[in-house]
């Protein structure tokens, strides 16, 4: 995700909290989900906003593990990846 990208996010969160975040607090949020595509975080802060802790403005952490559950949604879980690597296995020969 850019800057610029983040700049948006962060002006509508200001907006939906009616509050303006300190450049230092901005920075540091930034500095937890800059990993994520801009899409990934705009979800995890449409996901905080609606629910239960929407009333309060995120902090950086609690954006980041609703962008690392939400980059993850589509990733197969261990019982799965475990089952095609045993079918691999099975298919060549152990």
């Amino acid at each position: 995700m850019t800057e610029a990208e983040w700049a948006e996010i962060v002006a509508d969160l200001g907006d939906l909290y009616r509050q303006a975040p300190s450049p230092r607090f901005i920075e540091l949020w930034y500095q937890a989900v800059a990993e994520f595509p801009a899409a990934v975080v705009r979800e995890a802060v449409r996901l905080h906003t609606t629910g239960e802790r929407g009333q309060f403005m995120p902090n950086g952490g609690e954006l980041a593990a609703l962008a690392r559950e939400i980059a993850g949604a589509g990733r197969p879980g261990f019982d799965e990846v475990w089952e095609e690597v045993m079918a691999a296995v099975r298919a060549v020969g152990a």
